[in-house]
């Protein structure tokens, strides 16, 4: 039922420009480990993503999971496909409520996080963290952040959370850094990834490598299991299991790439794995897996039956 896929790790290196996709993110093993995770057949136009052996001298410190499109087996297409991702009429969507794990849920997120851990939680000790920045999603379009009207909705209609307040202001996607971070990416290659990421389908690696930058983070990791912190993953967990799409803008329409009980399953591990700086067992890889096998075929039977009652 599932095809193996390993997971992908980024290496710390001294002297990064702007390394594209390929460079970014097929990079070394981690700590020696060599995980494989698994991927629905339903999904497959998506496969993984080889690490390159590693380079004498550099420095590897962490993993990543990521994938890129391929070729269906026996497909004439001589590029990439994309079919799950589909155009959006910017102009015709105004929607002035969101849903957890949006931007623009954040203060119902706050009061929510508040109450369950019973700290405040505000601009002092959180931030909203989107995973995949305004910059990425908005490449193209001429919008400007903070106006009102399509690029307001692009980014509260954007996936977010709150994130705890120090590690988030370090982080290589707050602000623009020119020098690269634990991480091997600087404030431009990280976003230029993230857009690639986006353009080829794949929305949980984007946000996945947004993660990198937390698990380089020593001060990250001290915090994690603080009240603050715990909060920060509840909330980064809760908009994973919420995310169904993200759109990002190409010219004058917006893009959305669907995202599967798999991909969210894949965010949750790469979070597990910035929180605790330990690789995923293979037992806790299995388990998402059947988790989100079982749920991608209740999905399908509930929509057959809709059609059917339609």
């Amino acid at each position: 039922m599932f095809q193996s896929r390993p997971f992908v790790v980024q290496s710390k290196k001294d002297n990064i420009q702007q390394p594209d996709l390929k460079k970014s993110l097929m990079q070394t093993e981690n700590y020696g480990y060599h995980l494989h995770k698994m991927q629905p057949d339903n999904d497959s136009n998506t496969t993984a993503v080889q690490p390159k052996k590693v380079r004498e001298g550099s420095n590897v410190e962490v993993i990543q999971m990521a994938r890129i499109p391929t070729r269906r087996k026996g497909s004439t297409h001589s590029r990439p496909r994309t079919p799950y991702s589909r155009a959006v009429n910017s102009q015709s969507q105004s929607r002035t409520t969101y849903s957890p794990g949006q931007h623009g849920y954040k203060k119902n997120e706050q009061k929510r996080l508040n109450q369950q851990y019973g700290i405040p939680i505000s601009g002092q000790t959180h931030q909203s963290e989107h995973p995949i920045g305004f910059e990425p999603l908005n490449q193209t379009s001429g919008l400007r952040r903070g106006t009102s009207g399509r690029a307001s909705q692009l980014e509260n209609r954007a996936p977010a959370y709150q994130e705890m307040l120090q590690p988030h202001r370090g982080h290589i996607g707050t602000g623009t850094h020119s020098s690269p971070d634990a991480s091997g990416f600087n404030s431009h290659s990280y976003r230029d990834t993230q857009r690639q990421l986006l353009q080829s389908g794949d929305a949980s690696s984007a946000v996945q490598v947004n993660q990198l930058g937390y698990a380089f983070d020593p001060n990250f990791r001290r915090n994690a299991n603080t009240p603050q912190g715990l909060a920060a993953t509840n909330s980064y967990n809760t908009m994973a299991n919420n995310m169904r799409q993200v759109e990002y803008a190409q010219g004058a329409n917006n893009i959305a790439v669907p995202v599967n009980r798999w991909q969210q399953q894949e965010m949750l591990l790469a979070r597990q794995a910035a929180v605790t700086g330990q690789w995923p067992s293979s037992f806790q890889v299995n388990r998402a897996k059947m988790e989100s096998q079982s749920d991608i075929l209740l999905r399908g039977q509930q929509q057959r039956q809709q059609q059917l009652m339609a």
